[in-house]
């Protein structure tokens, strides 16, 4: 989320924050980066309906493009508040091993994508094959940019000062909102009452495009927060590293400037499947590198489940009514149902998986071998965009 670092050998932990400050929890033992989530025997109704996705790359079978943000082909642009609240829910394709790189999905395919994404990342060798640290640091920095970017996505959306949602306390934080009151938050009343200043409304949303890509970000942009109003609640418990991939040659800025490169190196995967032909993908690898040209960027491609305990209803503004709400438990039973000793509001409390898509661009040092980091941005959360493709 900031100019780009200069080091080869830096931790590949992601550099974000107000004035620049560098964030690392390589020490947090909050992270439980051993435990799997246990089979969910079926996955709830709305799980299903949400996430049957297709893996195929952002072009039809015309070959024309589309957008990934479409309206007409993205179900969480008609939710009331985009965002993916299903208890005990977890993406299929996790299941499948499926990384949305369009290259095969086998153990050891995998394994060198990630040992790839690792040395672009200048992680050492012992790090890679013995301690495998690298890949705890990279989940904890990743969800505490997933939190911080809810943080300041809702206060954006909602017009409330990012200082009162994101709560920056043990372990991962927490993410809290309130807009069916008058009071904003459950902070302190006065603090509450503060409304957003242009500065801090300029400044939350330069955080926001920083750290959104803007096909995740245009979900949002047409959700008018006085037709609205949302209680939220969401603290990172768990985060566990998934997938990596580099995209070599070409970056997404010129698929953009240059849209016939769109889906170019799955192209390429799918001709070697297809016919096994040597002559054939090289052909092609020198056809995309003659259209990308010789910049000496990368994309680099990673992947970070969370588990969270989290809470959602959004209401409607003008009548009160409840118009999306994921948990099991029952808004407004006054209690009724919960378990002893707990409130209706921690009944509500859900465990809850997101995935995290983030992408990086790296490009050539001064250093034979070098490689300058970029910074991380999200790509998709929960492939809302179907892990917003373009490789």
């Amino acid at each position: 989320f900031l100019p780009k670092a200069k080091s080869t050998t830096m931790n590949p932990a992601i550099r974000a924050g107000r004035n620049g400050r560098r964030i690392l929890h390589g020490q947090n033992h909050l992270c439980d980066f051993t435990r799997r989530r246990p089979a969910v025997p079926a996955h709830p109704p709305k799980l299903r309906a949400l996430r049957s996705f297709s893996s195929k790359t952002p072009q039809d079978d015309t070959g024309e493009n589309n957008d990934v943000a479409d309206d007409s082909r993205n179900p969480a642009a008609h939710l009331p508040f985009p965002w993916y609240h299903v208890p005990h829910g977890r993406l299929f394709r996790l299941d499948d091993n499926n990384d949305l790189s369009g290259l095969p999905q086998t153990a050891r395919a995998r394994f060198i994508r990630k040992t790839l994404a690792a040395r672009e990342l200048g992680v050492p060798w012992y790090q890679i094959f013995l301690t495998g640290s690298w890949e705890r640091d990279l989940a904890q920095n990743f969800t505490w940019a997933f939190r911080r970017a809810t943080a300041a996505l809702l206060s954006k959306t909602f017009r409330v000062p990012i200082d009162l949602i994101d709560i920056d306390d043990d372990g991962f934080g927490s993410v809290s909102i309130d807009t069916t009151t008058t009071k904003k938050t459950t902070g302190d009343e006065d603090e509450a009452s503060e409304e957003m200043s242009e500065e801090d409304m300029e400044e939350t949303n330069t955080l926001v495009q920083a750290m959104l890509e803007e096909n995740l970000l245009a979900l949002y942009q047409n959700l008018d927060p006085t037709k609205v109003r949302i209680k939220f609640k969401m603290q990172p418990m768990s985060c566990r590293f998934e997938s990596s991939l580099v995209i070599p040659m070409f970056t997404r800025q010129q698929v953009k400037e240059n849209p016939s490169l769109r889906g170019a190196y799955q192209k390429i995967e799918a001709e070697f499947v297809d016919s096994g032909s040597v002559q054939k993908v090289r052909e092609m690898a020198e056809k995309l590198h003659k259209q990308a040209g010789s910049t000496g960027e990368r994309a680099l491609i990673a992947e970070v489940s969370i588990d969270c305990m989290e809470s959602l209803q959004v209401y409607d503004a003008a009548s009160g009514d409840l118009i999306q709400d994921g948990s099991f438990a029952v808004p407004g039973d006054g209690g009724e149902g919960c378990n002893e000793g707990e409130t209706n509001e921690q009944q509500k409390m859900q465990p809850v998986q997101h995935l995290v898509r983030m992408e990086m661009v790296t490009s050539r040092s001064a250093e034979p071998g070098g490689r300058y980091l970029g910074s991380w941005q999200i790509i998709d959360c929960d492939d809302f965009l179907e892990g917003n493709v373009w490789h």
